[in-house]
């Protein structure tokens, strides 16, 4: 696993980035999980670990925090 925990840095796989770009859209859970192929199990786990990462209990806070650090970029950036 990749992700890592200090806040000065992240590092995100492709699933985390996928899962990320679906929550800005504002897809649920069950739509996530159909549109990655992964069961929806995993997309909660990854989604708390994203949530941990970022200091957050929602999904809306994950966009802010995605937003605030100026990270949307950085992400998606090929």
């Amino acid at each position: 696993m990749n992700i890592n925990i200090d806040n000065s840095c992240f590092n995100y796989e492709e699933l985390d980035k996928e899962i990320i770009n679906f929550v800005i859209y504002e897809k649920s859970n069950k739509e996530i999980a159909k549109k990655t192929g992964y069961s929806i199990g995993t997309i909660k786990f990854r989604l708390g670990i994203l949530f941990k990462q970022h200091g957050v209990k929602t999904k809306a806070g994950l966009v802010r925090e995605i937003f605030q650090k100026n990270l949307f970029l950085s992400i998606f950036k090929k």
